[in-house]
């Protein structure tokens, strides 16, 4: 279901940041009217092989979600607004996004706890269990339960259960 979401904020965003002259600047104007500033509010693109290109890319989108809204509202009407752009006025857009975000960032943040170098197998364990519990916490992502699952059997489960309990 989320990927359906990704692809309508992709979407989104290229078709902003494709229009330097006309769109994305209304709708900075109206970020700038809802919250007083511009600067730190842009819009990430996505890097289709990076979970947290994905993330940030969703996260960008929440963090203006007001004026994103009102700037549907203010321009919708003229002739050629961007058909991409309308799901900016959808509250069930709003809230695949929210549940696509939580989702990912699971993916995100084990990634780069993984990254560092004094990693130790307790730290693999502890992220598998954080996104065991994203996964299982929204029921409508339930597939994705056993592929966590089927790694988690897929490892020496004695070992690392054992490096948990043993870890300082």
């Amino acid at each position: 279901m989320w990927q359906i979401t990704v692809s309508q904020a992709h979407a989104i965003v290229l078709t902003l940041n494709k229009s330097t002259m006309k769109w994305l600047p209304r709708l900075r104007d109206v970020m700038k009217a809802t919250y007083g500033y511009t600067v730190t509010l842009a819009l990430v693109q996505m890097a289709d092989t990076r979970w947290n290109s994905i993330q940030g890319m969703l996260a960008s989108l929440l963090r203006v979600r007001s004026a994103c809204k009102m700037f549907v509202l203010r321009w919708s009407s003229h002739a050629d607004f961007p058909d991409d752009l309308y799901a900016l006025g959808s509250d069930m857009f709003w809230k695949e996004c929210e549940d696509a975000e939580a989702l990912i960032k699971s993916l995100t943040v084990a990634s780069f706890r993984l990254q560092r170098d004094q990693n130790t197998m307790a730290d693999v364990v502890m992220n598998y269990d954080a996104i065991f519990l994203a996964f299982y916490s929204h029921p409508e992502n339930a597939l994705l339960v056993p592929c966590i699952e089927n790694r988690w059997h897929d490892c020496e489960q004695t070992l690392f259960i054992l490096a948990l309990f043993l870890h300082p």
